[in-house]
Formats: structure tokens, sequence, C-alpha cells
């Protein structure tokens, strides 16, 4: 166990093509920090590099690379990341628990900065962006298929005119394929 946490210590900052020192990233100005500082300043931490080699073991730094490349290629998300980085973290820690990709391409898990409203000391409201969990139906299939509890799960669209009947309590469908 001592071994694989010293063979991960460092895997935070390797994880990305930014070399930038830590202690720089965790000490200049939010506004003058790239992404990949906030992110890496915050996930060099004890805490989350422990969270992370528990979930993921030797994928973290891929994991971590993706939600880096992530957070860079949408701007709602860089947003996210500079106001509410925690949320971005905690994001993509509930992907990790359950074991999936966060890539939009795939569809498994995505991360999703909504403008949430807060109440400033002055008592006017604010938005702010923060990142939360989302499910995609691929991943759903995912989870259900892991669970053993099915032998096959079939997944199609259905189009206008192919569904017959539906009875909404005993969940029985009929279809027209053609």
């Amino acid at each position: 166990m001592e071994r694989q946490a010293r063979n991960t210590a460092g895997i935070i900052t390797n994880a990305t093509a930014s070399r930038a020192p830590v202690a720089a990233a965790t000490t200049a100005p939010v506004a003058a920090r790239t992404v990949n500082q906030i992110l890496n300043g915050m996930l060099d931490s004890e805490g989350y590099k422990k969270r992370l080699n528990e979930l993921l073991g030797d994928r973290a730094p891929q994991f971590i690379s993706a939600v880096i490349t992530l957070c860079n290629a949408d701007a709602n998300l860089t947003a996210a990341v500079r106001q509410a980085p925690q949320t971005v973290i905690q994001a993509a820690l509930k992907a990790a628990s359950y074991d999936l990709p966060v890539d939009n391409a795939l569809g498994f898990a995505y991360i999703v900065p909504f403008n949430n409203s807060k109440k400033a000391d002055d008592g006017s409201w604010i938005k702010i962006p923060e990142a939360q969990f989302i499910l995609g139906y691929k991943g759903m299939i995912q989870l259900a298929l892991r669970t053993g509890a099915y032998k096959r799960l079939n997944v199609m669209d259905v189009r206008e005119g192919e569904l017959i009947s539906c009875d909404r309590l005993t969940e029985d469908f009929e279809f027209r394929w053609e």
C-alpha cells in the first residue's frame, strides 16, 4: 500500500501536459490560474489523492487527464472550475465511484455546469456556475448489466407509428417493427 501511495504521489501533476509547480498554482489568484493549475492544486492534496487511488488505482492519471481535457474544452465548465472547482471534482469523483468515463463522446457520464442562484452578502442574487454529475443512458445500461440481474438488455429507438400499445400497469409493450 505504501509503495502504491509513493508511486501515485505525482500522478496529478503528471496527468497533464502542464508542468507548472503546484506551489505556484495554489498561491496565484484564481483569475490568473489556468484550469490545469486550479485542478492540479486541489487534486494534489492528500485526501483527494487517496480517494482517487482507492477508486481508480493505476487509472487515476488517465481519468484526471480526461477531466482536465473536458474542462478545457467547454467554456461553461471552465467557468465552473474557476468559481466552484470543488463541484467539478465532486462530479468527477462520483463518475469514478461508478467506474464510468466522463468523455462526452462516449455517453456514459457527463459533468454538466449549471448556473445556480446564490444569495450574496448584500442580499442580491448572483448566478454561480456549478458542475453536476449526470448519468448518461449508456451508463445506466452499464450499471444495470453489472448487477448481474439482467442476462441481456436491449436499447433502441422507437419511431413514430412503431408503438402499437403500452400497458402502464404491467409495462408490457407491443411494437410493429418494419
